[in-house]
């Protein structure tokens, strides 16, 4: 189950920084439903069943741990784009 967990974890980070990355200015929506999901799976899961996943497993239903993921893997992206790239002068606010 590991494997599994470690496998979603990295497949969300990396759908989200494919789509981030093809459209720079829906960061913030993508960034709010991505977390969305994350706070839905947590709420539907019982504490003592979470207690018992492994920490791997735990991560995935936790709201600060994916956040922080997120916008580090964002924050990467966002030194990649020069604003002539990202067809503004402002940079997006990650506001979630």
């Amino acid at each position: 189950m590991k494997k599994e967990c470690l496998t979603l974890e990295c497949s969300t980070l990396c759908y989200f920084d494919e789509l981030a990355e093809s459209c720079p200015e829906a960061r913030n929506v993508l960034l709010k439903i991505n977390i969305g999901q994350v706070h839905s799976m947590a709420s539907g899961v019982h504490p003592i069943t979470m207690e018992k996943m492994l920490p791997e497993c735990r991560n995935l239903h936790n709201t600060e741990y994916m956040r922080s993921k997120l916008l580090a893997s964002s924050s990467s992206l966002l030194m990649d784009h020069t604003p002539s790239e990202m067809e503004t002068d402002e940079r997006p606010v990650i506001t979630a």
